[in-house]
């Protein structure tokens, strides 16, 4: 029964324009209108704003250095919580290679819901990840920028915009020799 609710659920994004992964899958409407004429966001981060707490961290090699993402969903809109298996999860991407590669992701659970009779996790509203990150031993002494990004795919009752990446760029001052 579920492997047919999954295929409902796709044929219902392909009517609506889009696959379960945002990317257009017809002609239909021009970007940002749906078939009644309404004004739709082009892309999730239409109606998703995000912001990082603190931008700037200093520490020395070895030190754990922590800060938070705070995003605000539009009403009527929602995310999956990250690891949802069948559609686009939350994901804050932009650690890996850097002095941050090691961090600790503490993402929302969401709350339980359902979507074309599956069980989701739904994020609405404000909501917060938080992190934790050893700066690697090796890490070089002096500034080091990381484009990290909050990616997501938004949705309402009736469709799922495209997904989108919101850059939230961190800056990490590494204390020591260069």
């Amino acid at each position: 029964m579920t492997c047919c609710r999954i295929v409902f659920a796709f044929l219902l994004f392909l009517l609506a324009g889009q696959t379960p992964h945002g990317s257009a899958a017809w002609a239909g409407p021009a970007a940002g209108d749906d078939a009644a004429g309404d004004k739709r966001p082009a892309d999730s981060a239409g109606v998703v704003r995000a912001s990082l707490r603190p931008a700037l961290l200093t520490a020395k090699p070895g030190e754990t250095v922590e800060f938070e993402v705070s995003f605000q969903v539009q009403k009527g809109w929602h995310l999956y919580a990250h690891g949802d298996t069948a559609y686009y999860g939350i994901e804050l991407t932009g650690f890996a290679g850097s002095a941050l590669a090691d961090a600790s992701i503490d993402y929302p659970a969401g709350k339980a819901g359902e979507f074309f009779g599956e069980p989701v996790q739904l994020l609405t509203g404000r909501q917060r990840i938080r992190v934790k990150a050893p700066v690697a031993a090796t890490a070089a002494g002096g500034t080091h920028f990381l484009p990290l990004a909050l990616e997501m795919q938004a949705c309402d009752d009736q469709a799922c915009l495209a997904p989108a990446k919101v850059v939230l760029p961190l800056r990490l001052e590494v204390a020591g020799q260069r």
